[in-house]
């Protein structure tokens, strides 16, 4: 068992977070179902003084023939709302008409059952845990006792997806990516390096120096906005920028940042590592 010090992270980390995930399943003849789906956090609701996420989804959906069948659709494009989720304590709850219902518990140890609403058919019992360094933090992540060796992990989900099933059968899911304002921070999927490539390459060049040890310059185009964010989301410095603007996080700690810029052209996020 490796264990590592960590925080709690909260869960979901941002508005600006995002999950792609890819699932499918057979329909018990020859007809192959998937889908390709990224889930994001759609703003807060309050309810009973409670502070919910709002999580909704959108991708395309579509059916493959499979030994010898004739169900072949061509990819179509779906949207949706996913539901209300919110953390307290390390234990994540989905808001539903009977009240709130456990998706995942944080607190446990191994030799503990997991008993959410997100298994089938059986508890399921920690076997393993270690923690896992995502978006500069050490998160920690629970090893369940399932044939496909399904590990949850804090601020994210699983390794099957948000509120995808834990035990799988015929059906079965993949969390191909999880990004934090457009930065790849788990996995490789091709939604997470889309928005990696195109919104981070023009804009890490407009900030000088970097890594910077707290002083730096953002080099902008006129009539645009910034903020600076730390990896938890919290908004750390803003402004609106003229064709260069002066920035100072000396006072802040030692880690990676990110820079949010808004104009005429849209919004692109920047990365800043403040040594």
């Amino acid at each position: 068992m490796g264990a590592l010090a960590q925080n709690w992270a909260p869960f979901p980390l941002h508005e600006s977070a995002n999950w792609q995930i890819d699932y499918a399943w057979l329909d018990g003849g020859s007809c192959l179902h998937e889908h390709e789906v990224v889930y994001f956090v759609d703003g807060d609701t309050l309810i009973s003084n409670n502070l919910y996420a709002e999580i909704d989804f959108y991708g395309y959906k579509w059916t493959e023939s499979i030994w010898g069948g004739s169900c072949g659709l061509s990819p179509t494009y779906f949207a949706g709302n996913v539901g209300l989720f919110r953390a307290e304590e390390g234990k994540i709850f989905r808001a539903s008409s009977v009240g709130d219902e456990l998706m995942y518990d944080f607190t446990l140890g191994i030799g503990d059952t997991l008993e959410s609403v997100l298994n089938d058919y059986f508890p399921l019992i920690v076997e393993d845990k270690d923690s896992l360094l995502v978006d500069g933090v050490y998160r920690k992540r629970l090893w369940l006792d399932t044939p496909e060796n399904i590990w949850i992990l804090e601020g994210i989900g699983s390794a099957l997806g948000f509120d995808q099933r834990l035990t799988q059968f015929e059906n079965w899911s993949t969390l191909n990516c999880y990004s934090h304002y457009g930065i790849p921070q788990l996995g490789s999927g091709t939604f997470c390096n889309l928005i990696n490539e195109i919104e981070t390459q023009e804009t890490e060049s407009l900030i000088s120096p970097n890594p910077t040890t707290g002083i730096f310059q953002l080099l902008t185009p006129r009539n645009s906005s910034y903020r600076v964010y730390d990896l938890f989301g919290r908004i750390i410095k803003k402004g609106e920028t003229g064709a260069s603007q002066t920035i100072d996080l000396t006072a802040q700690p030692i880690g990676i940042y990110l820079i949010s810029i808004e104009s005429e052209k849209g919004i692109s996020i920047a990365k800043l590592l403040k040594q």
